[in-house]
């Protein structure tokens, strides 16, 4: 979001003349958004953007040796923005702000991976009880094995098998044993709602031949 953010409308509010570069009009206008979204004061903000590298990140300045805002940064861009508006009658602030929200509207989110489990995440654990949407619990009883635990890990599955809960991935090796000793000769790695006869099954088809020393082959599931 930080790089749609247009300086050139506010060239007009600083002099041209060789002097002390101003702090960068990106970075002032994604501190005031992020001050709107958090409900900071400026003064938290300024103090943030010192202590927190969340706030850094956000506003590109990690690799800053000084952080660019201090305690007047906010209400100088401020009062430079309303006397403009009082000669010019044009408000740069909110004219950056609505062209933004165009820029943010084109992106879209429907094929950002984060939307779409965020979506996924809401539809497989939430429900419409009398009007209003709740988060299921366990007395629902509506959970199924392939809803989605975690979303940094969006294909790890719920199985219960024996009384025992189990979550995220099965694998199944095969070793092949002989009179020399055994040696792995193959792996399989899974959902853990993949069960023993799929892997069993699968391993069937496409075994292959052993030689004359009769070799056998055995396969855990771990």
């Amino acid at each position: 979001m930080f790089p749609k953010i247009d300086e050139k409308p506010f060239a007009v509010l600083y002099s041209d003349k060789a002097s002390r570069p101003n702090t960068p009009v990106n970075v002032i206008i994604g501190a005031c958004i992020i001050k709107e979204l958090f409900d900071y004061s400026d003064d938290e903000l300024v103090e943030g953007l010192m202590l927190d590298l969340r706030l850094q990140y956000a506003l590109h300045t990690t690799s800053f040796t000084e952080q660019p805002l201090s305690d007047k940064t906010l209400s100088r861009f401020r009062r430079r923005c309303y006397d403009y508006e009082q000669t010019h009658g044009v408000d740069l602030y909110k004219a950056a702000i609505q062209n933004y929200n165009k820029e943010i509207a084109k992106t879209g989110f429907e094929d950002v991976s984060e939307y779409e489990l965020f979506i996924r995440c809401f539809s497989e654990q939430s429900i419409v009880e009398q009007g209003k949407r709740r988060w299921i619990t366990k007395e629902d009883n509506l959970g199924n094995s392939t809803m989605l635990l975690n979303p940094t890990d969006p294909e790890a599955t719920y199985r219960r098998k024996a009384g025992k809960e189990y979550r995220g991935y099965v694998a199944n090796v095969e070793e092949t044993v002989g009179k020399n000793g055994s040696v792995v000769t193959s792996y399989e790695y899974e959902s853990n709602i993949h069960s023993d006869s799929q892997f069993i099954k699968e391993h069937r088809t496409t075994s292959y031949c052993i030689d004359s020393q009769k070799e056998s082959a055995r396969c855990f599931r771990i």
